[in-house]
């Protein structure tokens, strides 16, 4: 069995990892692949075309696999490689026609819509270094077979760059003039002036070269292993920066901005040199830091700085603040909307809401699935979130002690006024939220259920000194999963039938008028609720899904929605899609696949929201996923 483990930046010296990365390949019966913390790559790609900042997007890369991010602004990201789940990323390029290449340990991939949708192109050989060329080519340095080119979008390739001698490139820069300059390991630096077809050397002979970068006047300048940075001119290649480099640090990211010379270095953090100073450390950051393996200037001149393993920054030179950027923002609840939207809260009580781009955020109507937008402020740590048929909003607190509700629609613009809803005793734990045709209901651990008729006044119960773990209101129906099985009313609450199912159900969704689905080991219907349910007992269970054997293949589903035909069925290892044939349902395949599930919403026209602790998510069970910008 052929695996592959990534190790960034790596060369056997000193310990020192170069920028670019390796690809090493071992043999074994059974091994994983290593993930690797931090940012790996980080780059600004050309401007796409229709893009409404007129800037380019930047792109950073982490060791996870398909750990591909975009950003507009450099704070909000969101992952783009969602259909390439098992790849492991090493570069990305941005083409000057807008196209997206990503290159990792499954091949070349290309994008046209920004990374929404990838397709493959057939290169096998691992390609670690890609740069889009001026002349509409692309250049790539490979891990066995040096430099290739390509004239056709990467289709084809072949290779170029005799004259290096086998001297690995780790950096390519491309002035406005069709030049180009590669800095080698143990050969300097080569340029090219024939777009990477052929190449001479351009000083710095044997030199262990890390980085370039070049200004906006054409000054280049280079980082090296234990020999510090250089800037090339007339009379050849002079040293740069003055004084206040460590000794034989290695330079491993070079950047130019207004205020000078910028030096990412291995284990010795980031450097500033101005025009005709020394070298100063720019303090602030995280201590002991492996690598620098990225810095983007921003416009407004900050610095985006790469690290492994501490991620991403934000990084002010002139205060001296380092703030961490997260690439993931986890979401913690998410429910539908009855008008057609969807709500969801962040671990800090943020609130979201889809809207139509066309009315106002603050007011509640009806209509149509949108744009995601904050609205509120939620008490933050619970983990229940529950929309009422007309809109009344309520979220459980920390470990379920108590509940709010959103009160004053008027009051959203400001972040709304919450009320706590009293509940008989001050201990009960809440564990689910539903509604009736006859109220509110509440369920617990370990006292039941509750009932209010009055919005939340007063509060009778339903049933005793069961543990409830999930709740659903149809009409009149009740639904209630508990650790003695599954209990149903058609009365709202009032007489019951139970069904002791062993192992209990975990979690319902409801099936429109044909009742609901709940799972346990794995997904099972109650179309006909009181037949199947009957056959549940007897120890006859027809699960929805089976493998050829007959197993249950859909292991601890955490959470159910159905929608438009479509069921959603959120577990361990991602997200299983089922389409409706007539009474049965047939397994579509999996979205979102590694990512840890908090909840599921039914969504209009098929769709899905997911709330995870990669973010949020809209899924449709015919075009995909779409991730949802949200703001760290």
């Amino acid at each position: 069995m052929v695996f592959f483990l990534l190790i960034i930046n790596v060369l056997p010296l000193d310990g020192l990892s170069i920028h670019e990365g390796c690809l090493f390949f071992r043999y074994a019966q059974a091994a994983l692949p290593v993930e690797v913390p931090g940012v790996l790559n980080l780059i600004r790609g050309a401007v796409r075309p229709g893009s409404p900042s007129g800037i380019g997007d930047f792109y950073a890369i982490t060791g996870e696999p398909g750990g591909l991010y975009r950003s507009t602004d450099g704070v909000v990201w969101i992952q783009i490689a969602l259909n390439l789940p098992n790849t492991y990323f090493f570069t990305v390029a941005v083409a000057s026609n807008g196209s997206v290449y990503g290159a990792g340990s499954d091949g070349l991939f290309r994008s046209t819509d920004g990374g929404g949708t990838w397709s493959a192109l057939p290169t096998k050989e691992p390609i670690l270094l890609l740069l889009p060329l001026a002349d509409g080519a692309l250049l790539a340095r490979t891990w066995q077979k040096g430099l290739l080119r390509s004239e056709d979008g990467g289709v084809t390739w072949y290779q170029t760059g005799a004259e290096l001698h086998d001297n690995p490139v780790l950096s390519l820069v491309q002035d406005n003039a069709n030049g180009l300059w590669a800095a080698t390991f143990g050969g300097g630096v080569y340029q090219s002036t024939d777009n990477g077809i052929t190449w001479k050397e351009h000083g710095l002979e044997k030199g262990h070269v890390l980085s370039l970068a070049m200004d906006r006047d054409g000054a280049l300048y280079a980082g090296t292993y234990h020999n510090g940075v250089y800037r090339y001119s007339s009379s050849g290649w002079i040293p740069s920066g003055g004084r206040g480099l460590p000794e034989k640090v290695a330079v491993q990211k070079l950047a130019v901005t207004s205020a000078g010379l910028i030096a990412g270095t291995a284990q010795h953090g980031v450097y500033l040199a101005r025009p005709g100073g020394d070298w100063v450390l720019v303090e602030g950051g995280p201590k002991q830091i492996e690598e620098i393996t990225g810095i983007l200037p921003m416009e407004d001149n900050r610095w985006l700085v790469a690290t492994r393993p501490y991620g991403l920054f934000l990084v002010n030179p002139v205060t001296k603040l380092w703030k961490s950027v997260p690439l993931q923002t986890k979401v913690q609840m998410v429910a539908a909307d009855p008008c057609g939207g969807g709500y969801a809260v962040l671990p800090d009580g943020r609130m979201l809401r889809s809207t139509p781009a066309t009315t106002s955020k603050f007011v509640q109507r009806c209509g149509t699935d949108g744009a995601w937008e904050y609205f509120a402020q939620a008490p933050a740590g619970g983990e229940i979130l529950f929309v009422t048929h007309d809109g009344e909003v309520f979220v459980g607190g920390r470990q379920g002690l108590s509940v709010y509700q959103l009160k004053d629609r008027e009051s959203w613009a400001g972040g709304g006024q919450w009320q706590k809803i009293v509940l008989p005793r001050s201990d009960f734990q809440v564990t689910c939220l539903a509604e009736t045709e006859t109220g509110l209901i509440v369920g617990t651990r370990g006292h039941g259920l509750l009932r209010s008729m009055d919005g939340g006044v007063t509060w009778v119960p339903l049933s005793e000194g069961d543990t409830i773990r999930a709740c659903i209101g149809i009409g009149r129906h009740l639904y209630a999963a508990s650790d003695s099985g599954l209990s149903v009313s058609d009365d709202g609450g009032a007489l019951w039938t139970r069904y002791p199912i062993k192992p209990p159900p975990i979690t319902l969704a409801a099936d429109g008028d044909r009742g609901i689905i709940f799972s346990r080991n794995g997904i099972f219907s109650s179309q006909n609720v009181r037949e199947n349910l009957m056959t549940v007992t007897n120890g006859l269970l027809t699960p929805l899904y089976l493998d050829d054997s007959g197993e249950i293949t859909i292991p601890a589903v955490r959470a159910l929605a159905v929608s438009g035909g479509t069921l959603y069925a959120a577990s361990a290892h991602g997200v299983d899609l089922f389409r409706r044939e007539g009474t049965f349902w047939h397994w579509e395949g999996q979205a979102l696949p590694r990512v840890i599930v908090n909840g599921l919403a039914p969504l209009p026209k098929g769709n899905a929201a997911v709330a995870s602790d990669r973010g949020l998510f809209v899924l449709n069970g015919t075009s995909g996923v779409t991730q949802v910008p949200v703001i760290p």
